[in-house]
């Protein structure tokens, strides 16, 4: 009988962590690699292709704590992230190189669902 409540117990509680887990990112397919331009002015900046990387800046993104930017005002990011498998662009994030305290402290914007990510990693040399 102990075994059974041990059992019940353990299957609720890796339930509940599932149940917890964020995704945030609606990305259907495996990023290949992030391009990223200036903001302003569009140009091509580099390509990140490191596949750690890009498997860990993802996995950060989608358990993040995020916090809604809708009706706020803030400076433009320096830089778009295009996420992107082979040719296709699975999402547009806005980046910006130094901290912003958005109501949370991060780097990463989502323009198009205005939602700022508590995500601080930096994007590595390119």
């Amino acid at each position: 009988m102990a075994k059974i409540r041990i059992t019940f117990v353990w299957v609720l509680l890796c339930l509940t962590v599932i149940g917890c887990q964020e995704n945030h990112l609606n990305v259907s397919k495996p990023v290949t690699y992030i391009e990223i331009y200036d903001w302003e002015s569009e140009q091509l900046k580099g390509v990140i292709d490191d596949k750690p990387f890009i498997e860990k800046l993802v996995k950060e993104l989608n358990s993040a704590n995020t916090a809604s930017t809708a009706n706020l005002d803030f400076r433009m990011p320096d830089d778009k992230l295009l996420f992107k498998h082979q040719e296709e662009v699975l999402l547009e994030i806005g980046y910006f190189i130094d901290l912003m305290n958005v109501k949370v402290k991060g780097r990463y914007w989502d323009f198009q669902e205005d939602e700022f990510y508590a995500v601080r990693l930096e994007l590595p040399d390119f």
